[in-house]
């Protein structure tokens, strides 16, 4: 059964949860040298858990940057054409040669 919690039992309670980089030392140390095996599991277990997740993070800062990147590229490229790329059906500009479908040819 669970007990419904009011808005001022909220707002009274203290947020216990560790942080991962609390967390760190005793997982690595259960995970290494726990009395159990279903600890040492659980351990590292959590470890590729939070591994995956850091992974996940970091593939898509790294997708924004380069999104970021591309589309100061072809604002960098629209500004400096005089045309705003005049395309004739080749996917290049005619007036100042970039690839109109990501990157510039000389």
């Amino acid at each position: 059964m669970t007990k419904e919690i009011s808005m001022e039992e909220m707002l009274d309670s203290i947020d216990l949860t560790p942080t991962w980089i609390s967390a760190l030392p005793v997982l690595v140390e259960v995970a290494a040298n726990g009395s159990t095996r279903e600890g040492r599991e659980a351990a590292w277990g959590e470890l590729r858990r939070l591994a995956r997740i850091v992974d996940a993070q970091v593939e898509a800062a790294v997708a924004t940057v380069e999104r970021g990147q591309e589309a100061k590229a072809q604002a960098d490229r629209e500004e400096a054409c005089w045309s705003k790329h005049w395309n004739d059906g080749s996917d290049i500009c005619v007036d100042c040669g970039a690839d109109l479908q990501g990157e510039e040819t000389e």
